[in-house]
């Protein structure tokens, strides 16, 4: 069966989506956020087949809410041979984790960006327990294209209970895996905003927090004061002055703030 797996949290203002998951009791779409009020917000697994075979108005609504993420961010596709229900009660094990201190935090097993590091994130065990019953996965880049995941098929049994836990070295890769996006979103540069220029903005992104970290500045003020100047200026105050020597003792007054 092919499924597409949508981030209802990445297109807040689609009109299309708010039709398209308007009724809870259909059977070709499941959100994984059992919580009524946060619907919306929810990731959607959808069964294609199913909708490929109502067509029309519910074909060109669901297009619709896939293009309403630049670079599709928010949408990736599978095959599986687990129906709807069973497929969306084991993705539903993955949407949150325990730290070691057991503390609840969500995972955005939706978004791309996420999706493309968790296979270096995870255990092999947890990884194979969570793709297991995944033949083909492929996610969008932030260029748009499509690229598979290294799914590791395999006949395991899906637990009815599974505790999915992440120590702290694993926490640290995910927070240090998004930090070009949060930087991005603290600058109000979010996907809506830099669209499809999304790819140019994160390298960018990333440029800036590595020559922070290369200075050996841990003043997250300074990052921030820095990055603003550097996409203020799209890049090109990257070659006003060694930048890395001078973060290194910089303060918030270096930045006129």
């Amino acid at each position: 069966m092919q499924y597409l797996l949508l981030d209802g949290a990445m297109t807040p203002d689609s009109s299309a989506k708010k039709i398209v998951f308007a009724d809870n009791k259909v059977e070709w779409c499941a959100p994984l956020l059992g919580v009524k009020n946060l619907r919306m917000f929810s990731p959607f697994l959808i069964d294609l087949d199913r909708v490929f075979q109502i067509r029309g108005d519910l074909q060109k609504s669901l297009t619709d809410v896939v293009n309403a993420c630049p670079m599709h961010l928010h949408a990736s596709y599978f095959e599986s041979h687990l129906s709807l229900e069973k497929m969306s009660d084991h993705l539903s094990k993955f949407i949150c984790f325990h730290d070691q201190d057991m503390q609840t935090y969500g995972l955005r097993i939706a978004d791309c960006r996420i999706l493309s590091v968790l296979p270096q994130v995870l255990t092999m065990q947890q990884w194979t327990y969570l793709t297991s019953p995944i033949a083909v996965w492929k996610i969008h880049t932030r260029k748009g294209e499509l690229t598979p995941l290294p799914v590791k098929t395999a006949e395991s049994t899906i637990e009815d209970e599974y505790a999915f836990t992440l120590n702290a070295d694993q926490v640290d890769a995910l927070v240090h895996a998004s930090e070009a996006d949060a930087l991005l979103a603290h600058l109000g540069l979010d996907l809506n905003i830099v669209g499809n220029e999304s790819h140019q903005y994160w390298v960018l992104s990333q440029t800036c927090l590595q020559t922070w970290e290369k200075s050996g500045s841990t003043n997250r003020d300074v990052l921030n004061a820095f990055a603003k100047r550097i996409f203020d200026s799209k890049g090109k105050a990257l070659q006003e002055k060694p930048w890395q020597t001078f973060l290194a003792k910089a303060t918030l007054n270096d930045f006129g703030g």
